[in-house]
């Protein structure tokens, strides 16, 4: 006769079902992709890595709460990397899925849900194990108390390093941008460029046009920067039909924290 952890066989079920849905993202994300920077591209190969190590997570699931603590941190990452690359908002529930899944695993090593007696009890065999094939056995001992603070401590101090992490890297300036304006100088000549980032300027330069030499221009500049969602705007003018105090071109960019981005933009030229 089978014995099964019921909280336990739920979260293995959701979290198997949401490694499927892993691998079809991160397929997609890898394979059919295009026009990519260096980040983007390893970002997207990082995905694969974690729906491998979900489902890993995931099989293990299938018979030991254990597994949860693979899933646990491939969904912490991942949302992040979801955000970064402005994948579809349905990409979200799978994860709040597979985070719920996750849960119901560690859940499954403290309690368990008796059909019979329509009440939540201790693990009936062990707590790390949902089901077993044999006769009915003892049933695991409650935690001592002391034990069950620690465990409550532990998670309290996840939840605020998380939240700690979070604050700082969307506050402080813990990642690299790098802005590259290029126009067409024989269309517009030399010009004077200002590049804004968030409203405050961050960089201005003369770029000198020489008729003899490549008609494409450019210049660059470096920006330490929290993650995040960050505006880039560049007012270009040239004392003639281009005046200054105005938008000429800007792009909305998304950041990662401890990363280098690349963000370009440009005036009268195609790519």
């Amino acid at each position: 006769m089978a014995q099964v952890n019921i909280i336990g066989v739920y979260g293995a079920v959701l979290s198997l079902a949401c490694a499927g849905a892993f691998w079809v993202v991160a397929i997609v994300m890898s394979v059919w992709s295009s026009g990519m920077t260096d980040l983007e591209r390893d970002v997207r190969t990082l995905t694969v890595y974690l729906a491998a190590l979900y489902t890993i997570g995931a099989f293990i699931g299938l018979f030991s709460q254990l597994g949860a603590f693979l899933q646990i941190p491939c969904i912490a990452i991942g949302m992040p990397i979801a955000w970064y690359t402005g994948s579809t908002p349905l990409i979200y529930i799978v994860y709040l899925v597979g985070l719920l899944g996750a849960s119901l695993l560690i859940l499954a090593m403290f309690t368990e849900y008796s059909r019979a007696d329509r009440e939540l009890k201790a693990p009936p065999f062990s707590r790390v194990v949902i089901w077993r094939l044999g006769p009915e056995g003892p049933r695991a001992r409650p935690l001592p108390k002391g034990m069950a603070k620690v465990v409550l401590a532990v998670f309290l101090a996840c939840i605020i390093a998380i939240a700690a992490f979070a604050v700082h890297s969307w506050s402080s300036g813990v990642s690299d941008l790098r802005v590259e304006f290029v126009t067409d100088g024989q269309l517009y000549g030399s010009v004077n460029v200002s590049i804004s980032v968030d409203g405050k300027e961050i960089h201005t330069a003369y770029i000198p046009y020489d008729p003899t030499g490549h008609r494409i221009i450019f210049t660059q500049t470096w920006y330490v920067i929290s993650a995040g969602t960050h505006l880039i705007e560049v007012d270009v003018w040239n004392g003639a039909d281009l005046d200054e105090g105005t938008v000429d071109a800007e792009k909305s960019v998304r950041i990662l924290p401890f990363t280098t981005d690349w963000a370009v933009l440009g005036l009268g030229v195609s790519w």
